[in-house]
């Protein structure tokens, strides 16, 4: 579901604000991910994160393990705060619109895209927000409350500030993608139903990467920002509940504390046109758009490189492109197509070459898949359609992101490239 964003104009200029819930939702998952390696991974059993904040786990687990619980279980509880004024920066000039959106006076707009041909931009304002993560992690036995007591003690000091150097992808809303669209003359999509062009276009006139999350055969495509940052964050209320016994057995020994993050992120983005557009009263009707927050109440969980993009992988290959994009239906196989990516490549000479010679199509690619974080097993999770470049996930769960990673094999494609076209190789 597309995220529909209220939307203000002032003259030649557009404000609206991304979606928060994207943004808690990457966050959470990020620390929810760092507690549950706290312990070594497959330690805990099963995770929850409260229904309240997102109405379902990260991780889908099979109906047996729901209804039983096998422990050790880590349950969340995320909540955020943005109106706390001991956040930092509430109220500084930085984080603050004190004049209103009159043409864009007094705004303290940091720079994100600028077309210096035409003379479009687009920017966003900061603020800090803190989103805290109440945690309890359920143990069987009393033993093992001492053991994970004093591992966490030895690890971390309560009430002192821990920084988490990573990244984040903040939503972009999708009418200033049409606006820039318009104002340019780039359609998001060419006529090959392929991105690349707009999105290439985007990122030559950026200062920060812009990302991409792929439409399914029922969904829409979603643009973010690749934000970089610090993470502060500090444990608190450390506790050691009493251990419940059945008889002369432990069943239940629980230990309780808070998570506590602040970090910035991007409150309000503004566009402001090229003259004379009318890129703004195309794409809205009035000064603001009717939002639809149906089910945006809930946190929308992300998955983020943090260091974006290796530029090699293991076997040395080259990075090709990434995306994000989500499944349909949990539990059916769920198709992508990909074919897009490959336009103007040499790709399908190569292919046919393979085939033609009966070499492995995984020597030309290397395609990984990773559900929240998590590497999918091609084969058994995913496949790879190399004549049809179409991704099928068979492991599906409709309430969480993936991101797939395609690395090339330049060096064995450049070889292909001159048995297939010699004289393009040979130089008078």
């Amino acid at each position: 579901m597309q995220v529909k964003i209220p939307t203000i104009k002032r003259g030649n200029s557009a404000y609206a604000v991304p979606s928060l819930s994207h943004t808690v939702g990457n966050v959470t998952f990020k620390f929810t991910k760092m507690l549950k390696e706290m312990f070594g991974k497959g330690f805990y059993k099963y995770v929850h994160i409260d229904s309240r904040m997102a109405y379902t786990e990260f991780m889908r687990h099979d109906d047996r393990e729901f209804i039983h619980k096998n422990k050790p279980i880590l349950a969340i509880k995320p909540t955020y705060d943005i109106l706390n004024e001991d956040i930092f920066m509430t109220h500084a000039l930085l984080t603050t619109n004190m004049y209103g959106f009159d043409y864009g006076t007094g705004q303290n707009i940091m720079p994100l895209f600028r077309d210096p041909e035409i003379g479009n931009s687009l920017g966003y304002m900061l603020d800090r927000i803190r989103v805290s993560l109440g945690v309890t992690i359920l143990l069987d036995t009393y033993q093992e409350q001492m053991n994970v007591l004093g591992t966490f003690n030895a690890m971390y000091n309560t009430e002192q500030p821990y920084y988490y150097r990573t990244a984040i992808e903040i939503h972009i809303p999708h009418q200033f993608m049409d606006m820039i669209s318009l104002d340019k003359g780039i359609p998001i999509y060419d006529q090959n139903g392929s991105v690349e062009k707009f999105l290439s276009y985007l990122n030559m006139n950026s200062c920060k990467p812009i990302t991409f999350q792929m439409k399914n055969s029922n969904g829409h495509e979603e643009f973010f920002m690749y934000y970089p940052l610090n993470i502060e964050y500090m444990f608190t209320d450390l506790d050691r509940g009493d251990p419940e016994k059945k008889g002369s057995a432990y069943t239940n020994a629980p230990i309780s504390f808070i998570l506590t993050t602040e970090f910035n992120y991007a409150q309000l983005f503004a566009y402001n046109t090229p003259p004379e557009s009318s890129s703004i009263r195309e794409t809205i009707v009035g000064d603001v758009i009717v939002p639809d927050f149906k089910g945006q109440e809930l946190i929308v969980p992300m998955f983020t490189y943090d260091n974006m993009f290796e530029p090699l992988d293991s076997n040395g290959w080259k990075y090709f492109t990434s995306r994000m994009y989500k499944v349909d239906e949990s539990g059916v196989p769920d198709i992508l197509d990909v074919s897009s990516l490959f336009e103007s490549t040499n790709i399908q000479d190569v292919l046919d070459y393979q085939d033609q010679t009966g070499q492995d199509n995984h020597m030309v690619l290397s395609v990984r898949v990773q559900m929240a974080g998590v590497e999918l097993e091609e084969g058994k999770d995913f496949e790879f359609d190399y004549r049809e470049m179409k991704l099928t996930t068979l492991k599906t769960n409709d309430k969480v992101t993936y991101r797939f990673t395609i690395y090339v094999n330049n060096e064995y494609i450049n070889d292909i490239m001159v048995k297939l076209h010699p004289e393009e190789f040979i130089h008078n």
